[in-house]
Order: C-alpha cells, then structure tokens, then sequence
C-alpha cells in the first residue's frame, strides 16, 4: 500500500516544476532532477520501487553536504521532506564565505573602508570579507569577488562598470554608508546586489 501511494504522487515533477526564484530545476532523466542556486546542486533520483535519493553538493567545494534516501508516505508528508530539502540546499549560500570588493578612482579611500568593514565583519563573526581596488582595474580580479561596490565618488561610472562586468553584481555604496562605514548598511547592500542577481539576472544598482 505504501508504495503504491508513493507512485500515486510523483514527486519528480513536484519538484521539476515548482516556480521559485531561489533555485532553478530541469529533469536530467526520467528518474532524476536537478535544483541548482549559484552556490549549491540538489539532485533527486527514483530508486524502484518506491523510494528517492535526495543529495545536496557544494558547487565550489564538490562537498557533499547532504545525502538522504527516502521512500515517501502520504503526499502531506512527501512535500514536507521536498520543503526540508530545499531549505537545505538554498541554505548553502552560507556555506561560502561572500567577498566583496570595494572601488574607487585612486584605491585609497576603499582600501580604508574595505580595511574598516573587514575588521568590523571579522569581530562581529560574519561570513564576510572585503578587498579594495581601483575601479579601472575591476575587470582583472572581478572574478573572485561575489559582489563589487563602488565607492559613491565613482558611483557615476557605474554604467560602464556593468558594461564592463556583464558577469557581476555591481552596486553604488550610498555616500552616507560610506562616510559612516556602516557595516550592517553595507552587509544589506552586499546581500541585497547578490539576492537581486540570483532572482532577476545580474545587474548594477543605486540602493
């Protein structure tokens, strides 16, 4: 009986065409799908005769970080499980630590706010790091960053930084934040720019 509840529910297209801006999905097989964020990998399979392999891996890492095999009962108590599921794997964003590099035109004045904010963000225990770097250069390291903030003096050059980073989240630090070095300020900037660019494509914002 049990398993004939869990065929009754198919719980691969449950998942393959759930709408959500947090993860994408495709079925890879007809027995598998796949729930990819920017930072982890979610696989689901279907074992006959009644149960799911559900697996969760770091996409820099390759970690594995989570690994389940579950034969589901009612549907109640299935979409539960795909909830847990998917609150592990959009969770993994916190498994890498954001880095975030902070422009402006001479270097200078980012490197004392980047210098200001890393030690704040170390002390206070959040997963965050910040570099500084001159905003002509952007273009050579912007690949090891996950968001860059222009300093609000070169914020005017934001459309051409887009331009030139079509791959990265590009944001103008507001000139009060910069003058303040507010670092909660600055952390809602950085999860903000990255949120935006998981949700609605990359882009370069004001906020």
């Amino acid at each position: 009986m049990r398993t004939s509840k869990a065929r009754q529910f198919d719980l691969l297209a449950h998942l393959a065409y759930r709408e959500s801006s947090q993860y994408t999905t495709r079925m890879t097989s007809l027995d598998s799908v796949m729930l990819q964020t920017r930072y982890a990998t979610g696989d689901v399979v279907y074992l006959p005769p009644a149960s799911y392999e559900f697996t969760i891996f770091h996409n820099e890492t390759e970690e594995i970080v989570y690994s389940q095999r579950y034969e589901p009962g009612d549907r109640d108590e299935a979409e539960d499980f795909c909830r847990q599921f998917i609150d592990v794997l959009v969770s993994q964003r916190s498994a890498k630590k954001t880095s975030a590099l902070v422009v402006c035109a001479s270097g200078y004045t980012a490197y004392l706010f980047a210098q200001r904010l890393g030690a704040l963000a170390e002390r206070e225990g959040l997963d965050c790091a910040f570099s500084s770097g001159v905003v002509g250069n952007a273009r050579n390291v912007e690949q090891q960053y996950d968001v860059i903030l222009l300093a609000p003096q070169v914020g005017y050059q934001l459309d051409r930084v887009q331009l030139m980073l079509p791959g990265k989240p590009v944001v103008v630090i507001p000139t009060d934040v910069f003058a303040r070095r507010d670092l909660a300020a600055c952390m809602r900037l950085v999860t903000s720019a990255i949120e935006r660019a998981d949700q609605n494509g990359i882009g370069g914002w004001y906020l």
